[in-house]
């Protein structure tokens, strides 16, 4: 079907992707009813903007895909973590309309020192998301900080899973449900790369815990494009370009921003996810990647 080395998935139909995810959903927890996984499936997919060059259901389903491979070799997590963990990586960037964090906070910034128009259209496309979210009123209800969109992807990820958490896991108790709660706020603020330094840190200082290996696991898969062959990589660094409208297409530009990112980001989370045994698979498509792209330097 769909795997780390093929491409089949990028012209694939919403249907076969969601078939897909309720087979690594069931082999992750064989207690799951597809009916419910697939109520769950189709609530993701209506809360993701297909206008999106990059931030869309199809990235969030590379992510969940790569999370499904790299949790495989991980014996420590349970059949809930696993189930939790590929939902989070399904509704990791919910609501997002193609803006980034900085672009957001700019645009709060200018509208509360000015009149100006500037901004506008895009705060009132996020508060539309918010709106459809439920989870707030305004983009400047959100907490004070600089992960805007993740608060955002936060707060709609439990509003969904608070809807199907009898169907899917079984327990409505509060003590579980703050645990899961818990659990999706680390795991998506884990995505802002902003607060990749301060992951990395959490990351190396326990390396056994449960809940910073499934930190791992998501960070690795949100920056898996980069570990796929070079056509599929390279679909994605130019949907990203496309979708935050970069003024400079100059390829030797791009190949060493793009090599820069890789060394920074994802190399030091490779070395982590080598030691859960992961197939070696990621590491030779990354290390070609890197080979192609120094050719255009």
């Amino acid at each position: 079907m769909f795997t780390i080395s093929c491409d089949s998935h990028l012209n694939s139909s919403h249907e076969n992707l969601k078939k897909y995810c309720v087979k690594c959903f069931k082999n992750v927890n064989s207690n799951l009813k597809t009916k419910y996984i697939n109520s769950l499936i189709d609530d993701i997919i209506s809360n993701y903007y297909y206008a999106n060059s990059f931030h869309n259901f199809l990235h969030a389903f590379e992510v969940f895909q790569a999370t499904y491979q790299i949790q495989k070799c991980n014996k420590k997590l349970s059949a809930v973590e696993r189930t939790l963990l590929l939902i989070t990586a399904l509704c990791h960037d919910l609501n997002h309309i193609g803006q980034s964090n900085t672009k957001l906070k700019s645009c709060k910034l200018i509208k509360k020192r000015s009149y100006s128009s500037e901004g506008e259209d895009i705060i009132s496309l996020y508060n539309g998301a918010l709106k459809h979210s439920k989870s707030y009123d305004s983009i400047f209800d959100c907490e004070n900080n600089s992960s805007i969109n993740e608060i955002i992807h936060v707060h709609q990820t439990k509003m969904l899973i608070h809807k199907h958490v009898k169907s899917i896991f079984n327990n409505e108790s509060a003590m579980f449900i703050k645990l899961i709660n818990n659990r999706i706020n680390s795991l998506i603020l884990s995505t802002d790369l902003q607060l990749h330094c301060k992951y990395m840190r959490i990351i190396a200082s326990k390396p056994n815990d449960t809940m910073v290996q499934m930190i791992a696991i998501l960070k690795m898969a949100d920056l898996s494009h980069t570990c796929r062959p070079f056509h599929v990589h390279l679909y994605w660094v130019y949907k990203h370009i496309s979708e935050n409208k970069y003024m400079c297409y100059d390829l030797p530009f791009i190949a060493k921003d793009t090599l820069n990112f890789m060394k920074i980001f994802v190399e030091p989370l490779l070395s982590v996810i080598e030691k859960y045994g992961i197939t070696k698979t990621l590491k030779k498509n990354y290390q070609q990647n890197q080979e192609q792209w120094s050719k255009y330097l």
